[in-house]
């Protein structure tokens, strides 16, 4: 098992899988929950409950309003489809970079 990563390993490495490049994409996608979120206790968050509620109740509190909606919005989509449960329903990470990469054009 591998250690300091609860609640970041996709759900078939939790229980002993092997680490696969759809697991690094399902680690990818609560990073991207946590950094929206302000949420730090990764082990206690249900990151799919969390990205389903509207991007209002979602983002951290702290950011006041301080983000683009729309790429907020982006960030959690891109997030949602990061930790399905079937590693076989999550992109990879070219498809990613791409839904990601015209965001930084746009800052």
């Amino acid at each position: 098992m591998i250690t300091n990563t609860r609640g970041y390993a996709a759900p078939e490495v939790s229980s002993g899988g092997a680490l696969t490049t759809k697991s690094e994409v399902y680690s990818f996608g609560v990073v991207l929950c946590v950094l929206l979120s302000g949420q730090t206790d990764v082990a206690a968050l249900n990151p799919v409950a969390l990205l389903k509620q509207k991007l209002k109740r979602f983002m951290d509190p702290k950011l006041e309003k301080s983000y683009n909606g729309s790429q907020a919005r982006t960030i959690q989509q891109t997030a949602l489809k990061c930790i399905q449960r079937d590693p076989m329903q999550r992109p990879d990470m070219i498809r990613v970079e791409a839904w990601l990469r015209p965001l930084l054009l746009h800052t």
